[in-house]
Parts: structure tokens; C-alpha cells; sequence
């Protein structure tokens, strides 16, 4: 009989865990076996996280996890997963997941698939399949681990959120594992304004900005319409932008917003990953036959540093 049992959520932020917990708790009830949440600490908000799937929330009571350092999280994890030995992992793609789960993957020595875009039992509802997309978003892969737990990071805004359920109750169990010292010290703390937190509208920035200096363009823009703004992780890199958080696509972030407006981006499949979920999607681009159009709802064909002006001047006039 298999030991391993039992689906386990760690996200450091509280939207991806409900999302992550409500695509558990399908999983769960596919396979027959429960929900658990993995948090450094009594959360405040407990009763969210019951009613969007979890059964139990493990909270580890130890100082050493206030602020995330991957070895000492590393630990923590891999004492309680010895020790309970869960089926699954579902572990949210953040910049602090990415660096915890190929670590924890190795100390369990088991397998270990990023960025997961759909995860269904096998037909003997023993392993979870899960695919992801490779050859830079052109390709859907299948993969399953047949070690125990398996181990898969999850991007925001992959799997929504269902409606919670107000009736669920679970249980709190306070946990202290065996946890070392950090080998880092950490120095500096600086907080960051660029994360987006689930904007309903958003300005997408593609190859067509030239240059960084251009970019006051798209975010006079975006604040005139209260947007938030992103970019490709082209334009990224490219640009040397401060902020991997702010990057949209496979690679970066997922968003569920009510409108994303793109400027200039052609259409890669691993950047389309990003906004395709958006309910509403205007593309501007100078490029009639752009791959981008084919998944817009509106479509503007013409050259951005002269529209986000005219259609900033305008809306200004209107309010």
C-alpha cells in the first residue's frame, strides 16, 4: 500500500494559495485524500484557506521563518514531508517558490516539474500528470514523477480560485521541525512597488519601445486609465527593468485581468501565456498580421508612440 498520501500548498502569498488550494482540493476529491497548508505561523485569515479546500493548516511555530531564507525553509519542509509523507507539493511559482522547490525537490530526493498548466490524476489515479509547455511555449509536455511526494511549482494566475465554500471548517496543528541555523545573513530588506497585485487593467509592453526613457509614455497611460503596467521579459532584460515580478508570460507572471492592453508585442506563445486569461484584450501594433491579434478582442494597427498620446490627451479631456 502506498505510505504517501495527502496533497500539501506553500505559497508566501495569499491569492496564489487559494488558487493553488482550490486546484488541490479537486485533485483531492478525484483521488480520495485531503487538502493541507503549509504556513510559517497562526494565519490571521485561517478560515479563507478552509473554505477554499484545505482540510489542515500546518503551522510552524519557528522565529527562523520569518523572514524567507531558502535553507532554513528548505529544512523545515523536508522534516515535515519525512515525516508525513505527502503525495503531492503544489508550490506556488513566486521568486521565493522557485528558489525552494528544485532545492526541497533534491533534499527528498524525488521529482521536480516547474511550471505546471494543467495537473489531472493517470487513470489509476496513483501519479498526477502534469503539463507544462517547453520549447519556449510552442510545445505542451507531459510529465509525471514516479517518486513520492511529487513536487510542482504552479504560476499565478494558472488556475483560478472557485467560489468559496462558506460551510468547510478544518484543523490548525501547530508543528516545530527540526530546523539549522541559515548559512546566509541577510543585509539589506528593500521593499518593492512593482509587484502586481491582480490589477483589473493592465499595459502590456512589447519590442516596439525603443528605448527605457520611452516607457514615461505607457505609464502616463496606464495612471490616466489607473492601469498597472508589465512588460515582456524581452523588454526586461533588455531594459534592465528593476523587476522580474512586473514580467508577463510563462516565465514571469499570469494575470486575470478585466482588460489588458498590449503595446507593441508581436505574439509569442510563452508572452500570450501571461494575459490570454484577461476577459478583455486591445492590442496595438504596427504590424497588421501580428500572431498577437489572433487572441485580441480588439485590435489597433498603427504605431504606439503615437496612439498612447493621442488616447492619453483624449481621456484627460474626458474626465
Amino acid at each position: 500500500m502506498d505510505e504517501n498520501h495527502g496533497i500539501w500548498v506553500f505559497s508566501e502569498i495569499h491569492e496564489l494559495s487559494l488558487e493553488l488550494l482550490s486546484k488541490g482540493r479537486q485533485l483531492a476529491d478525484s483521488i480520495g485524500t485531503d487538502v493541507a497548508l503549509l504556513l510559517p505561523d497562526i494565519p490571521s485569515k485561517s478560515d479563507d484557506y478552509f473554505r477554499y479546500g484545505a482540510d489542515t493548516i500546518f503551522s510552524i511555530t519557528n522565529p527562523m521563518l520569518k523572514t524567507f531564507q531558502v535553507d532554513t525553509y528548505v529544512d523545515a519542509l523536508a522534516f515535515l514531508a519525512n515525516e508525513k509523507k505527502p503525495e503531492l507539493i503544489l508550490i506556488g511559482a513566486t521568486r521565493s517558490g522557485l528558489e525552494l522547490a528544485p532545492r526541497l525537490a533534491e533534499r527528498l530526493k524525488t521529482g521536480y516539474v516547474t511550471h505546471a498548466i494543467k495537473l489531472e490524476p493517470d487513470a489509476d489515479k496513483e501519479f498526477v500528470l502534469i503539463d507544462r509547455l517547453s520549447n519556449q511555449g510552442t510545445t505542451v509536455e507531459t510529465q509525471v514523477s514516479r517518486i513520492k511526494p511529487q513536487i510542482v511549482t504552479v504560476t499565478r494566475g494558472t488556475f483560478l480560485a472557485t467560489p468559496a465554500n462558506s460551510s468547510r471548517s478544518g484543523t490548525i496543528i501547530n508543528v516545530n521541525p527540526e530546523i539549522k541555523n541559515s548559512t546566509t545573513k541577510i543585509l539589506k530588506i528593500t521593499n518593492s512597488n512593482s509587484i502586481l497585485t491582480d490589477p483589473s487593467a493592465i499595459v502590456c509592453i512589447g519590442h516596439a519601445m525603443k528605448r527605457k526613457e520611452d516607457i514615461t509614455i505607457v505609464n502616463q497611460f496606464a495612471q490616466t486609465i489607473g492601469a498597472a503596467v508589465a512588460y515582456t521579459r524581452s523588454v526586461g532584460e533588455d531594459f534592465k527593468l528593476a523587476s522580474s515580478d512586473q514580467c508577463l508570460g510563462f516565465a514571469g507572471r499570469r494575470v486575470n485581468s478585466k482588460l489588458c492592453i498590449t503595446c507593441g508585442i508581436s505574439g509569442a506563445s510563452q508572452t500570450i501565456a501571461g494575459f490570454t486569461n484577461s476577459q478583455v484584450i486591445l492590442s496595438i501594433n504596427t504590424d497588421p498580421s501580428a500572431r498577437v491579434f489572433s487572441f485580441s478582442d480588439y485590435v489597433v494597427v498603427g504605431d504606439l508612440y503615437k496612439i498612447l498620446p493621442k488616447l492619453t490627451t483624449a481621456i484627460n479631456r474626458l474626465k
